[in-house]
């Protein structure tokens, strides 16, 4: 990554799924092959996260010392002004704020919401967001911030005077969501939810819990594993609101780290003055660091902390720490407007297929008399040039015609066709869907019109494995 916006884009895009699986084969197995085939491919990926990290912290200084450099970052002190705020006007919002949630735990949640009939909604033509905690990335400092509107530094007081005097809306926090026996919530909480109210908000704490008494690696982060949130979406879902599901800051796991002792120290920053700076460090400077008077030094990598050794931490200057991700749910997509869209699957290609290349390469040919070129073009069965000949084809131009106004853009199945020859004629839903740039439930009625315009007289040319997720095309019937 070149800007510090790239960095935080390759962590929500890419970095945070890989911290999700990391997290899954760090579990590990009692079989002693593959748990030490595992260990070795942790010890791998770790490395290659190192390197991602170091890169981060870098263009992190950079961009907190010269603020012109955090063009295409969302400061997390401005994301309800800017995001949250403007929807709301749109339609009736409940912020949720979980304390801690990492990008790879979003991953996770995030999937397990949409698997309860929730669709995640994205920017139009955007992909899912991110925000930039405040430093040291910290509850005091960052989620503060991000209710107040402004940098500043406070306490669950000061979030709910501050949220209520800047955007005129409620927080409710962890005591006030202690209901009686028999109650999932207390009655101020679901009057507020059920109510008129245009923004409501809530912090739920499990996350963050869960780095000081549990294994973050150990946990399925999934919908139930948050305590409230099931009760809390069922709310929302009544109410009509959006859910937006954002944190202050995220966490790295323990996975051995190494002790550094520095008296005063917090886990993952100290104070610029008690010592040089390392290799595994960096130093941070600027208006939005609000500790050691505008200057600290942060752990640059996951494995070093400061102080006393827990399950997680934060505090420090990864991209797990400071990438703060923004989750938009809804149950209708229209009531967000047109600047919002049903997002396609945001896990990457390698989640559920292998990547393959898409360019063939020229066929070398030996140098002989009466030969015009070197190199000719790639056979005419490369993926591409297939693609092309069935689309142009007469047999399909009659498909078209027949599917009427139901036929799909020829651009479309194009990239249909490329995506599954790409794949050796196989390629899961979610990697068709996000293709074609749609959502998973949408995706359903395009599959059934590309099969109307694939299957000629009934042959299964296009078809669903038994497994009920992977689509796939016979190219030999295809041809003919």
């Amino acid at each position: 990554p070149k800007t510090l916006a790239d960095a935080i884009a390759r962590q929500i895009a890419a970095d945070g799924w890989v911290d999700f699986a990391l997290g899954e084969v760090s579990a590990g197995s009692n079989d002693e092959l593959l748990a030490s085939a595992y260990a070795r491919l942790c010890g791998v990926v770790m490395e290659c996260r190192r390197a991602h990290d170091l890169q981060f912290a870098a263009l992190l200084a950079r961009a907190t010392a010269r603020e012109a450099e955090l063009d295409g970052v969302v400061p997390l002190e401005n994301l309800v002004a800017d995001t949250v705020k403007p929807l709301s006007q749109q339609v009736p919002v409940l912020l949720v704020v979980v304390d801690g949630m990492s990008a790879a735990v979003a991953c996770e949640l995030g999937e397990s919401c949409m698997a309860l009939g929730w669709q995640e909604m994205v920017p139009a033509g955007g992909s899912r967001s991110s925000a930039l905690a405040v430093l040291p990335t910290v509850t005091k400092h960052s989620r503060t911030s991000l209710f107040a509107g402004e940098l500043t530094t406070g306490t669950q007081a000061d979030e709910k005077r501050l949220f209520n005097s800047v955007f005129g809306a409620t927080v409710f926090h962890k005591d006030d969501l202690r209901a009686a026996a028999g109650e999932a919530l207390p009655p101020a909480v679901r009057q507020a939810i059920a109510g008129e109210a245009s923004l409501v908000a809530v912090v739920l704490n499990t996350v963050d819990d869960t780095l000081a008494k549990h294994d973050p690696d150990g946990t399925s982060w999934t919908v139930d594993a948050v305590q409230h949130l099931p009760a809390l979406l069922d709310l929302a879902d009544a109410a009509g609101r959006a859910v937006l599901l954002v944190s202050d800051h995220g966490h790295v796991v323990e996975r051995g780290s190494t002790a550094r002792p520095v008296a005063g120290a917090d886990n993952r920053w100290r104070s610029a003055d008690t010592g040089e700076v390392a290799d595994d460090e960096v130093l941070l400077a600027g208006r939005r660091v609000l500790e050691g008077e505008g200057t600290i030094v942060a752990a640059a990598v996951e494995g070093l902390r400061y102080a006393r050794k827990s399950a997680g931490y934060h505090g420090g200057a990864t991209a797990a720490e400071a990438t703060v991700p923004v989750i938009v749910l809804a149950r209708d997509p229209a009531a967000l407007g047109v600047n919002w869209q049903a997002a396609p699957p945001q896990a990457p290609v390698w989640w559920f297929d292998a990547v393959a290349s898409q360019t063939a390469a020229p066929v070398a040919l030996p140098t002989a008399p009466g030969v015009l070129f070197d190199t000719v073009p790639a056979a005419p069965d490369s993926d591409e040039e297939l693609a092309v000949a069935v689309v142009a084809s007469s047999v399909y131009a009659d498909q078209q015609a027949r599917a009427g106004r139901h036929a799909l853009p020829t651009e479309l199945v194009t990239k249909a066709l490329r995506t599954l020859l790409a794949g050796g004629g196989r390629a899961h839903r979610e990697t068709m869907a996000r293709a074609l740039g749609v959502s998973v439930a949408r995706f359903n009625g395009y599959l059934s019109v590309l099969k109307r315009l694939l299957n000629v007289e009934g042959y299964e040319v296009l078809s669903l494995d038994a497994d009920g997720h992977t689509l796939l095309l016979d190219v030999d019937l295809m041809k003919t």
